[in-house]
């Protein structure tokens, strides 16, 4: 079945609204060793701090400025640009700030609803100075759709979701979590549980702990800077966490974060800490196939400031399961 799902023909009330129902392209001859960042992913993971943008001026098409690099960078991972697709390598790695980039950042304002102005302007910025989620927003391969009757925002990733006779899916963590970050292990499953428990209320999985990590259908481990996968974490900030894309059930999380693992659905995080069950059920989602939503509401859309909990799935994360799952 393609990962397109139910796609349901809209009335003619609302043919005149455009929905971004991205799917996202994914080279599944390496899903063991690279997480869902595509074709849009750094190679061999050069670290991408979001430090830089601190000091990137508004540069204008043509100029060349200390940080354009690093910005078409931060484009590619997040799936707004690929030089490589475009014949334009040499251009990857300058600081010209080109009729590409320009292209690309245009269709990163479009995406977050900012102003279309086609240059790194202070709201664009500080857009992109949030923490998030390191899967790509979009990716080659899309369509646009009415939903119902509203719009919807969700997107997935193509060809890739559990098998239909898989629908009890077992979960673990990495034994050595304790040497990597210092938390509570009782607490992590907790949090975990909680965020697990979401998804099976609105689908037909369930999902269960088990100690045998290696086994686990889905493995949930922290990690530091450079860790295997193509992708690495870039210290405090920037990336908080990501996953890969059905079958392969690997989430990552960075564990030089300060994480939250309150043990209550309704306790705030402190100001300063990164709620780990907003992260958690996020991430899951990809786990089950979901993609970025552009709804600011959803669970499934690509930032998280500190001090927020975000566990509750809004409606557009609701239809894109099981829009994906034919629920």
């Amino acid at each position: 079945m393609p990962a397109m799902g139910l796609i349901r023909h809209p009335s003619a009330a609302f043919t005149s609204f455009l929905v971004h129902f991205i799917v996202l392209s994914f080279d599944t001859t390496t899903v063991l060793s690279r997480p869902i960042l595509g074709k849009a992913s750094v190679a061999n993971a050069e670290i991408i701090s979001f430090h830089f943008l601190h000091q990137l001026s508004s540069p204008r098409k043509g100029e060349a400025l200390k940080g354009i690099r690093q910005l078409k960078q931060y484009l590619r991972r997040f799936g707004y640009v690929n030089y490589y697709e475009k014949n334009s390598v040499s251009a990857a790695d300058d600081d010209t700030f080109d009729e590409l980039l320009e292209s690309s950042l245009k269709t990163y304002q479009r995406y977050f609803s900012l102003d279309v102005t086609g240059i790194p302007d202070s709201q664009t910025l500080q857009q992109m100075m949030k923490q998030r989620c390191g899967v790509p927003d979009m990716n080659s391969g899309s369509t646009s759709m009415l939903s119902g009757s509203s719009v919807s925002l969700f997107s997935f990733f193509r060809n890739r979701r559990w098998p239909a006779s898989q629908t009890h899916l077992t979960y673990g963590f990495l034994p050595w979590n304790n040497r990597i970050i210092n938390i509570d292990r009782g607490k992590l499953s907790r949090v975990c549980r909680r965020a697990f428990a979401r998804w099976s209320a609105v689908t037909h999985f369930t999902f269960e702990e088990v100690k045998d990590y290696g086994g686990a259908e889905m493995r949930i481990g922290f990690f530091r800077g450079a860790h295997g996968d193509g992708a690495d974490f870039d210290g405090r900030g920037g990336v908080l966490a990501h996953a890969f894309a059905p079958t392969a059930g690997i989430f990552h999380l960075d564990g030089d974060e300060t994480w939250s693992t309150t043990t209550t659905t309704t306790t705030d995080p402190g100001a300063d800490e990164t709620d780990l069950e907003s992260v958690a059920v996020h991430e899951i989602g990809h786990l089950l196939g979901l993609g970025h939503s552009s709804v600011r509401d959803a669970v499934m859309y690509p930032t998280i400031p500190r001090g927020v909990k975000k566990v509750n799935l809004h409606g557009d994360d609701i239809d894109g399961i099981r829009a994906l799952y034919n629920l």
